[in-house]
């Protein structure tokens, strides 16, 4: 419910961590091994969960009527729509207003870049969790897009965060 004591104290806890060099290090390997087991095992999730959504989507359908006034397919038409205005959105989006700000303020070619994200941006649209695509964005930013560990670090994780472009889309539409 209030997640402010534990984050001032993590905050708090990171920052003493930091300053006590050898004696500290044990605990800061320990954290960083929970860190990568962690992330191991949202990717084995992301692996499986795609067969979990069938199951539940195949059942929800297996339920519907499909032919009575407002039945499935109905509201397959209205979802159809949505989900049609939503894409748009998203493609506009991803096709002019991200690479602008790519060009504009971090001097980077929006091809390529792009390009070396696919698995991230895949990862993202089938999960439909920047969290969960976070473990893949970091690999793919720091390792093949040349951004310094730290930076991706610190932005990736708040971005992942606070800036939700498709859930405003999403809830636009």
């Amino acid at each position: 419910e209030n997640i402010f004591p534990p984050l001032i104290f993590s905050l708090f806890f990171g920052a003493v961590l930091s300053t006590m060099g050898a004696a500290g290090k044990p605990l800061l390997d320990l954290f960083t091994a929970l860190n990568e087991t962690i992330i191991r095992c949202v990717m084995i999730v992301m692996y499986v969960a795609p067969i979990g959504i069938f199951g539940l989507t195949a059942g929800s359908i297996g339920e519907a009527e499909l032919a009575s006034a407002g039945g499935f397919i109905a509201e397959l038409a209205g979802l159809a729509r949505y989900a049609l205005t939503v894409l748009a959105g998203l493609a506009i989006h991803g096709a002019l207003t991200l690479p602008i700000i790519l060009v504009v303020l971090a001097k980077r070619k929006p091809v390529r870049f792009f390009r070396v994200m696919i698995p991230q941006i895949m990862t993202a649209f089938s999960t439909a969790s920047s969290m969960a695509a976070l473990p893949v964005a970091l690999t793919l930013a720091t390792k093949e897009n040349k951004i310094s560990d730290r930076i991706a670090g610190f932005v990736l994780p708040i971005g992942a965060t606070i800036n939700m472009d498709g859930t405003a889309l999403y809830e636009g539409v």
